[in-house]
Parts: structure tokens; sequence; C-alpha cells
């Protein structure tokens, strides 16, 4: 085969590989030879002096394909931007990888480890936020080899892979050492032979709470947001929860945007949707997703939209309802195209046009820090929808007290897709990081009951009516993760600095050439 076929072949087998786990047809620990045929691309593309960046471009645009295409499924356009966008991205950081292999052999592992997880840590905290193929992630449908997520996060998963990946391409490449085999399995092994061990001897509180969840299954494209349908949609989720509540239910958990939309005041409490929840039996707090506005009659914000004259926000919500109060969160963690635009200051489009992007139809109005719920029975973290991929975002609301994790979503807009079932798993590695149990109320997709461990505890059947009522732990404890957060993302920002100025050293102190100076 020549140049050009064989790495084209080993650029697709590792974006086969890659995918394995996203398309659910393998574990996380599939990742460990993934990257083995790009490296060895690489090195063919360096021993004929050839380019490199296409080969990465089309590994990494083909695993975006394979493992997020059902993203296209509610904005196509947008979709495919932002997929393509994300494999770009990837191909830089393996082109810098490509000039550290023909200037800084040495430390080139070193800077493609450090440029990776400066990506991925990037993709938590700036304003066009796609963490869905961290390579962390990829441990989600496994969560028992992955228990010291609660030390590192899931970067800590991808700093394993990319080392046992660096490792195992030493190994076939190199002369086999003895030193070097026994390095590579115990980097391989002891991460889970220690989950292991943690897995199996973990022990939760005794404090529980007893929670309802709620699963109405309203079609998102048909019957959720159609106005005629509100008073139906409230009246299906007090039914619902009325014919599964007992006495001892500390919590009733609603999904995503259940309520339809509403002003928020001081008076909100007294909304008759709002009252139906507290005259349920029993002594049940109501948590639950509404659309709110808030009213501005003097400054507004820059997400503010004007009606006749009022300016107003538009919040995605959570709610906690109680006999005495109503207490409001805004989700933060906004959906890219469908809930802000990115950098919208730099982009003065009109919003019509914008929609043409993939649905957008106006910034949503964020919170700037995650605040828990708090009443007598616990501290809550209402999180809403796709803030369940942010472990680090979770974990404000952990140290602000929150004890217990409910998340609220609606998982309809990507249909019969393996979307709904990695927004699940994802919330696995939540618990783990946290240590918290989790609630998760789905509008359609999964609803589940998972445990301090990540085990699936019970959960429902996608596109069905469901009510799932169980006992889960209240805890205090932080882990190390809640205490650092991203720790391995600074360290790899701080090496990726250096590492780029290692590289740009030999241009920076090159000397222009003397002039001729003869009289």
């Amino acid at each position: 085969m020549n140049f050009r076929g064989a790495t084209i072949a080993l650029s697709l087998l590792s974006a086969a590989l890659l995918s394995l786990p996203w398309v659910g047809s393998c574990p996380g620990w599939a990742l460990f030879i993934a990257f083995v045929p790009l490296l060895m691309a690489e090195r063919r593309a360096q021993i004929e002096r050839a380019p490199f960046f296409s080969m990465a471009f089309m590994c990494f645009w083909t695993w975006n394909l394979l493992s997020a295409w059902w993203v296209m499924k509610y904005a196509a356009v947008a979709g495919l931007l932002a997929l393509t966008l994300n494999a770009l991205a990837m191909a830089a950081v393996w082109q810098l990888y490509h000039l550290f292999m023909q200037r800084r052999r040495l430390v080139a592992p070193i800077a493609l480890t450090a440029f990776w997880l400066t990506f991925e840590y990037l993709h938590y905290n700036w304003d066009v936020e796609w963490p869905f193929l961290t390579l962390g992630n990829s441990f989600a449908h496994c969560p028992q080899l992955v228990q010291w997520y609660e030390f590192t996060g899931v970067l800590g998963g991808s700093l394993w892979i990319l080392a046992v990946n660096l490792l195992i391409f030493r190994l076939l490449t190199d002369t086999p050492r003895k030193t070097l085999l026994t390095v590579t399995a115990l980097v391989a092994g002891l991460p889970i032979l220690a989950s292991l061990y943690r897995y199996y001897s973990f022990q939760e509180p005794d404090e529980k709470a007893t929670v309802l969840v709620l699963q109405p299954n309203i079609d998102p494209f048909t019957r959720k947001f159609a106005p005629d349908t509100e008073l139906r949609q409230v009246e299906l989720l007090l039914h619902l929860a009325d014919s599964a509540l007992t006495d001892d239910i500390d919590y009733i958990v609603g999904p995503e945007t259940a309520l339809p939309l509403l002003w928020e005041s001081d008076s909100m409490q007294q909304h008759p949707y709002l009252q139906a929840f507290t005259q349920l039996r029993g002594h049940a707090l109501t948590v639950i997703g509404a659309m709110t506005r808030i009213r501005y009659s003097g400054q507004h914000t820059p997400t503010a939209r004007c009606d006749s004259g009022v300016w107003y926000d538009v919040c995605n919500s959570a709610l906690q309802i109680g006999r005495d109060n109503v207490q409001r969160y805004h989700k933060s963690k906004l959906v890219m195209g469908v809930e802000k635009m990115p950098f919208r200051r730099y982009i003065p489009l009109p919003d019509k046009w914008l929609a043409k992007l993939g649905g957008f139809s106006g910034s949503l109005a964020p919170q700037s820090t995650p605040t828990p719920f708090i009443s007598a029975r616990g501290t809550v973290a209402p999180i809403i929808c796709y803030e369940s991929l942010f472990g680090d975002y979770v974990r404000g609301f952990v140290q602000r007290g929150a004890q217990i994790l409910f998340v609220m979503t609606n998982d309809g807009w990507w249909r019969h897709t393996p979307g709904y079932r990695l927004h699940l798993a994802y919330a696995r590695l939540r618990a783990i990081e946290t240590r918290r149990s989790i609630a998760r109320a789905a509008n359609t997709g999964i609803s589940a009951l998972i445990n301090q461990r990540g085990d699936i505890i019970k959960q429902s059947q996608w596109w069905t009516v469901a009510a799932l009522h169980g006992r889960l732990a209240l805890d205090n404890v932080c882990t190390v993760y809640v205490r650092y957060g991203d720790c391995i993302g600074h360290i790899a920002a701080a090496l990726s600095l250096v590492m780029t100025i290692l590289l740009a050293m030999p241009i920076l102190l090159k000397r222009p050439k003397s002039m001729n100076t003869d009289s």
C-alpha cells in the first residue's frame, strides 16, 4: 500500500476505535489503543516528509460524525458546523504534536498530552462549550473502572487514556524493553484495581431522602410548547404525582420546562399552577423546571428583549415549590445556538438571521453562580439538562452545601438516538466526582435514580409515561475533586504555555541578518 493509502487507513482506523464507546459498542478501555494508528500515521508522515494536518482532520471529523451525528437531529446546519469546527481544533492539537516531533522530539509526548487536555479543559470554560467527546467521558457506561474520578474528575480519565496510548505506541515502535512493558501494564492496570476496590468497599451514609421522579413524556416537537396545551400538561403532571405519591416522600422532581411561561415576582407562590403542587397530599417539596420571565422597570441586562415597551429576560429555570416560599434558579450553562449565541457581542447579526443557524430565538438569561435549594429536608442542587455535562460547575453546587443532585432534562430533541442514553450515562460520572446521589427527571428520554457509586438503581423506559419512587443518600462530605476542581486542566494549560514558548524559541531568538553598512 502506498503512503497516502496507508495513512488514510490508519487515520480512519483511529476514528473507528475512538467512536466505539460513544456508539455503545465497547467500554472506555477500548480507547487505550485508539490513538495508536494515528500516531503511526504521524510517524509515516515524518519519514516521508509529508503533510499531516489533513490526515488528522479526516480522523477527527469522522470520529465526531460517528459519535455525535445525532446533534443534527435538532439543528442540521449548526450541528454539522459544530462537529466540523471541533474536528479542526482537535487536528490543530495534533499538528502541534507533529511540529514537536520535527523540532523537539523528546518532549513531544508531553506536549501532545498538555495541548489535548488544555483543549478539553477549554471546552468546559469558554463560550462554545462542547464537552461531549471528552475522552474521560468514555467510561460513563462502566463507572466501576473510574471510581477515582472523585479525585481527578473526567480529565483524569483523559490523561489516563493518552498515557496508555503513548506507552503502547512506544512498545510497538521502539526496541521492546521489559521495563517499558512493566510501566505500561502498571499505568493501565493499577487505576482499574484501585477503582474496583473503592467500588466494592464504598459505603453510603445512612441519612436518606425519599424522592418521586415524574416523566410525563410530552413530545417536544408537537405538543410540549403548543400554547393551547399548557393546562393539560400541568394536569398530567399533577395526576402522575398524585397517583404515585405516598406520605413518606420528601421531594417530587419534575423535568425541565415542565411548567409554562411564568412571570417572576414576590407573589409568584400564589400562581394557580404552583398552588396546585402545594395542595397535593403529604409534605413533599416539588422541584421542577419552568420557563420564567423577569421584568425590568429601569436598567436591563444585555440578554433582555422588549415587547410593547416592556423589557424582560426569559430564563430556563428550576423552582422549589413549598407551602411557605418558592425558590428559583436560572440555568447557567446554556446550549450554544439554541439558548444562546456565542460571542454575541462580537457578532451583531439580527435574531432572524441567527435563527437560520439552528433554532436560535434570542439568548436566555443565565445565572452567574450555582445556588442550591435549601429546606429542612436537605439541600438540593437543581441541575438543568446540559449543565449535567459540566463536572466543575456541578461541584459548585456541592461546595455551597448541596447534599443531593436533581437533574431536570428534556432529551426528546434527539429522538431515538444514542444522544439521550449518553446524557444519562454522563450523570453517573457526576455522582462519582461529587459522591452525591442523583434523581434524574426527563420529560422524554430516560429518568433514573443513581447512587453515589454511579449505579443506576431504577430507570424508566424510552418514550413512556413513568413515575419512579426511591430512597437516595444525602451527604455532606466533599471529595478531593469538589475541593480542588479540574487541577489537571490548570496544570495542562500552564504546561501548554511552556511548550508553546519552547516551540517558538528558535524563531524568537533568531537574529536578523546584519545590514550592509558600506559607505
